[in-house]
């Protein structure tokens, strides 16, 4: 298709393509704006998108490959002492189990958000986790995402404890569900936190996942409540505004004179208890089930018949 301003498209014999001759109708009713405007204004966006994403792309996602560390080798001890079952040595990990809650193991409600099930379990999370994690924490800072992976842990771990049957659930995929749901959420309002251009890219690689594995989330096996809890508690940490508080938006994290951004105290500290947390609570779970004893010979009673 050619043409030429004041004269009618000259149109070359074969098929319609609907996507040009949709062109073409918006070309001649003029709703396209000046050809060199338009350039100048992609340029522009793009090197907007460059200002943004290049300081943004130099940070190194700590948490990210720490929790990725935690989780491939916690789940290679799980098959190592459990004999190929993760669930086996699960459950003397920190497994949440309803009873065991009850009686007091308050740990098994954080213990969990680095336990996996099995293989595919654990490399579904660690696929999400890389995918929505490393931008996440690169935006946020590592003490803001930490507070989020664990919260939507925390909020992951209560909703499974609250089915009403007794099952034992590894529900590592609240925290992600919280890191999933929470990036959606920020591309999709970025309330000038990010570009334009950055959040149109980002909301169809967003949302699509989610949407995967929402109906995956139905299946036999996984753990519903524990993504619905970690979900919501990562949207809403978002959507409230809670986590991005003191957060700059895009053009003043652009702006070469403005200082480093300075996390307060109080913000450093909740960081470091939440971290402290998942890993006192693995602790916890350790020094009261010893799960490495499974390796060895069962423990024989004697037991008098009358």
């Amino acid at each position: 298709l050619a043409w030429i301003p004041g004269e009618e498209p000259e149109v070359a014999r074969g098929p319609k393509w609907p996507t040009l001759v949709a062109a073409a109708k918006r070309v001649r009713e003029g709703k396209v704006g000046d050809p060199e405007q338009v350039i100048a204004h992609r340029a522009s966006s793009a090197s907007a998108m460059q200002d943004f994403m290049g300081p943004l792309m130099a940070r190194r996602p700590i948490v990210t490959w720490a929790v990725a560390g935690l989780s491939v080798g916690l789940f290679g001890l799980q098959m190592l002492w459990g004999g190929g079952e993760p669930y086996a040595s699960g459950m003397r990990m920190g497994a949440a189990v309803k009873g065991l809650i009850d009686d007091g193991q308050l740990w098994r409600l954080v213990a969990p958000m680095v336990l996996h099930g099995s293989v595919i379990h654990l490399i579904f999370n660690m696929t999400a986790l890389f995918g929505f994690g490393t931008f996440l924490e690169r935006f946020l800072g590592w003490r803001r995402y930490l507070v989020l992976y664990v919260a939507s842990g925390v909020g992951g771990g209560i909703a499974s404890y609250l089915r009403p049957d007794e099952v034992v659930s590894v529900c590592a995929s609240g925290g992600i569900w919280g890191l999933m749901i929470a990036g959606a959420v920020l591309v999709t309002l970025p309330r000038g936190l990010l570009p334009r251009m950055v959040s149109e890219v980002q909301k169809k690689r967003a949302w699509t996942p989610v949407l995967i594995n929402g109906f995956y989330s139905f299946q036999p096996g996984v753990d519903l409540l524990a993504h619905l809890g970690g979900g919501v508690v990562g949207g809403l940490l978002l959507l409230s505004g809670l986590l991005t508080r003191g957060v700059p938006a895009c053009e003043q994290s652009n702006d070469p004179d403005r200082p480093p951004r300075k996390e307060s105290a109080l913000v450093t500290i909740t960081a470091v208890v939440c971290g402290l947390l998942v890993l006192g609570s693995v602790g916890a779970a350790f020094a009261t089930a010893r799960p490495w004893e499974l390796l060895g010979a069962p423990a024989l009673l004697r037991t008098a018949i009358p």
